[in-house]
């Protein structure tokens, strides 16, 4: 290779050549998937697995419930 740039066309264009025989031997290539759990409040989930959180209440003086 010459340069640089002409390696990475190369390389592009192998790789493109290697991805098409695949798809044409009926072989995919999967991408990487990544499942994500959210904990918390669900609109399915029972009600009793997930009860309302009560706010606090303060008194005037700023302390908890009249402390």
């Amino acid at each position: 290779m010459r340069s640089p740039g002409q390696e990475k066309k190369a390389i592009h264009r192998l790789n493109r050549q290697i991805y098409q025989a695949l798809g044409e031997a009926g072989i995919e290539i999967p991408y990487p998937r990544r499942e994500i759990s959210v904990r918390g409040e669900a609109e399915d989930a029972p009600a009793e697995e997930f009860p309302p959180r009560q706010p606090e209440v303060l008194d005037v003086d700023g302390g908890p419930d009249g402390e």
